[in-house]
């Protein structure tokens, strides 16, 4: 299903039962005027298919089977005109590659080992024209390392203990004054706290608990 909301009170529902099969662990992006939908598990199992919509109620499929193999708990963003997958959890296991795509049916590959460790559960971000990859769970167990890249082909490590600590699940988002911020998560228990960087190096805590419930 698919609902919009103008002020986060209110909220509607643009449809019922989308054309794409019913799913978790998938990921969402806006680009070129509308909302895709990326992979993710559905009934079935994992997925690669792309599906994209103008308006959130009808939708196209842009690929059913992306080059990207099959695939959850990895992320996207939109970055130089161009949709990214990242990482995740694959049908060959956890993984370090990174894919674009200027249309969402042709997909290149920029990496197919980049020097994060294999990981899913991660977040990324667009931030000072860099994309970021942090934190997430891998076969170390949870991680706190925080990494960009101004290509999605080369990564350049900021830092290992961002005081925050080491989580999965959690969420992630550029906003305000130019500042990256860490939200909630797992770190063996549910997490509500929040924290923010001007550089992804240095972290400040803006909230040890704040009043939505750990999650």
């Amino acid at each position: 299903d698919v609902w919009y909301s103008s002020n986060g009170v209110n909220w509607f529902r643009a449809t019922f039962g989308a054309s794409w099969s019913r799913r978790e662990n998938h990921t969402s992006v806006v680009f070129n005027n509308k909302i895709w939908v990326i992979g993710g598990r559905d009934g079935a199992g994992l997925t690669n298919d792309v599906w994209y919509s103008s308006n959130g109620v009808n939708w196209t499929r842009a690929t059913y089977g992306a080059s990207w193999s099959r695939r959850e708990n990895h992320t996207s963003v939109v970055f130089g005109g161009k949709i990214w997958v990242i990482g995740g959890n694959s049908i060959f296991g956890l993984t370090s590659d990174v894919w674009y795509s200027d249309n969402g049916i042709s997909w290149t590959l920029a990496t197919d080992a980049a020097p994060w460790s294999a990981r899913g559960r991660h977040t990324s971000v667009v931030f000072n024209n860099k994309i970021w990859v942090i934190g997430g769970g891998g076969p170390l167990g949870r991680y706190n390392d925080i990494w960009y890249s101004d290509n999605g082909v080369y990564w350049t490590k900021t830092t290992d203990t961002p005081f925050w600590s080491a989580r999965y699940e959690h969420t992630s988002v550029a906003f305000e004054n130019n500042k990256i911020w860490v939200i909630g998560g797992n770190d063996g228990v549910p997490k509500n706290d929040v924290w923010y960087s001007n550089d992804g190096v240095d972290w400040a805590l803006a909230n040890a608990a704040a009043p939505w419930s750990p999650r």
